[in-house]
């Protein structure tokens, strides 16, 4: 009786230790992203940790409650992504319905977060981001992150993936101080959603990355982001607010100088961009000087985009790879069928 009440005990012990897992079809997976961010905040940074979600499961994104703003509700937690993190959709990482819907932002890579890590070898396979707010994914710190047969849909208002990398001052002061998650949230979001703190945060990257100052790059152990999407669909991601100067219209927008993007086998369908009686542009891809793109195998199919063209990479850019093996099927009010290289007179690529 004395054992069998000490293995009772030891079982008890170790079951108090397991994470709060959802367990199903597959082996042990979260059905919770709060749970699944608490468990990404406590790894050891310089280990590789697979996280399985659940599949067919729908993650509601929720909000910061006052008067502390430390607590989520009406939903979970959004993905503060950290280096050596693979998450993924069930156990072979397809697209099985796991589904981050709503919320501000879905999944975020910043500078101040995890005590300014570099956010190196993070990879996200088989989630589905749906109908944010502001957009499904948001990238401001060096670092590589990969997205392998996810979905980005119904994103509306200010695009569906904006790159916004570089440390402008305000941030350099925040690595020492760090604030909370939820004002990393409310000070993207007005980077977003103002267009004069858009033009502002654009205008110091471009002083910042000036040669003449390069001694203010102390902090950042890399001065590039590189994004890469593969085997992904971009789908019904549209323009949501009909009012001039909207900062991101498109599905995705490297707007700095410093973000590399690579696009491959992916496919962009019914995305709706553009606005010709207020004259912006709309597009499927947009890169700013100094950032560069590689896409290759993608297709455009059914897409409605007004201005210059599904695919619109400054003539400043650094680099543009592509091959024939893009297909452009789609009826767009633009001047490039396809790619184009300039803003103000482009050249058809």
């Amino acid at each position: 009786m004395m054992m069998l009440s000490i293995c009772s005990s030891a079982v008890l012990l170790l079951l108090s230790a397991v994470p709060p897992f959802a367990h199903g079809s597959v082996s042990s997976c979260f059905s919770d992203l709060t749970d699944l961010q608490a468990a990404v905040d406590t790894k050891d940074p310089d280990t590789v940790v697979t996280y399985t979600l659940c599949p067919n499961t729908e993650y509601p994104i929720g909000d910061y409650a006052p008067p502390d703003f430390d607590e989520i509700v009406d939903g979970q937690s959004p993905l503060f992504l950290r280096k050596n993190s693979i998450i993924k959709c069930g156990d072979n990482g397809k697209d099985n319905g796991c589904i981050l819907s709503g919320g501000i932002f879905q999944a975020l890579v910043t500078t101040p977060s995890f005590d300014n890590e570099e956010k190196t070898n993070i990879v996200i396979k088989g989630l589905t981001f749906q109908g944010g707010i502001n957009a499904g994914y948001l990238d401001a710190a060096a670092g590589d992150v990969t997205f392998v047969d996810c979905v980005i849909k119904d994103q509306f208002n200010f695009g569906a993936v904006s790159l916004l990398f570089f440390i402008p001052p305000s941030e350099r002061a925040l690595q020492e101080n760090p604030m909370s998650r939820a004002s990393e949230v409310e000070y993207y979001s007005r980077i977003l959603e103002d267009p004069e703190a858009k033009a502002e945060y654009l205008e110091m990257a471009a002083v910042y990355h000036d040669d003449e100052r390069d001694d203010e790059r102390e902090l950042q152990t890399s001065n590039r982001s590189v994004v890469t999407f593969e085997k992904c669909l971009f789908k019904g991601n549209s323009y949501g607010l009909n009012v001039p100067g909207l900062t991101n219209p498109g599905v995705i927008a490297a707007e700095t100088d410093t973000n590399d993007v690579i696009i491959k086998n992916c496919q962009f369908e019914d995305n709706h961009f553009g606005d010709a009686n207020f004259n912006e542009n709309g597009f499927a891809v947009q890169i700013a000087a100094g950032s560069t793109l590689e896409i290759t195998g993608t297709r455009f199919v059914d897409n409605e985009f007004v201005g210059l063209g599904p695919v619109i990479v400054d003539e400043a850019s650094g680099l543009l790879k592509t091959n024939g093996s893009n297909k452009v099927d789609t009826g767009d009010e633009t001047t490039c069928e396809f790619i184009a290289l300039g803003t103000t007179n482009p050249t058809c690529v």
